[in-house]
C-alpha cells in the first residue's frame, strides 16, 4: 500500500517499483507517478537552480559525470557554473535524471 512519500528512502523504493511496473500502466503505476511527482516538486522547489538540481539528482541516483552522455570537460564546466546548459543537454539530463525539463531551463548566473 502506498502513502505520501516523505523521505528519500521511500522515494527510492517508489521509483524502483515504478520502473518495474512502468510498461504495465496499472493503477499502481499511475499512483506512483503522482506520488513521485509530488515528492520531486517539494524537494526540487522552483528556488533551486538547475545545476543544484542536477547535482542532487546525480547524487540521488548514484550517477557520476562519466555516466552522462556528454564530454566530461563540458559537464565539469556546467557543474562548476562556467558554462550554461544547452537545449540538448537539458533534454538528455531531464530523461536520464528523471527531472522535469522546466526545472532545468531556468536561467542561472555563471561564474
Amino acid at each position: 500500500m502506498w502513502y505520501l512519500i516523505e523521505n528519500e528512502k521511500q522515494y527510492k523504493k517508489a521509483v524502483k517499483r515504478f520502473e518495474l511496473l512502468y510498461y504495465l500502466k496499472t493503477k499502481e503505476t499511475k499512483l506512483l507517478a503522482v506520488l513521485i511527482n509530488q515528492y520531486e516538486e517539494k524537494k526540487y522547489s522552483f528556488n533551486s537552480d538547475p545545476v543544484e538540481i542536477i547535482k542532487s539528482r546525480m547524487d540521488d541516483l548514484s550517477v557520476k559525470v562519466s555516466d552522462l552522455p556528454f564530454d566530461k570537460g563540458t559537464m565539469s564546466k556546467v557543474l562548476n557554473y562556467k558554462q550554461g546548459l544547452s537545449l540538448n543537454m537539458i533534454r538528455e539530463l531531464s530523461k536520464m535524471l528523471r527531472v522535469r525539463s522546466d526545472l532545468l531551463i531556468k536561467e542561472y548566473e555563471l561564474k
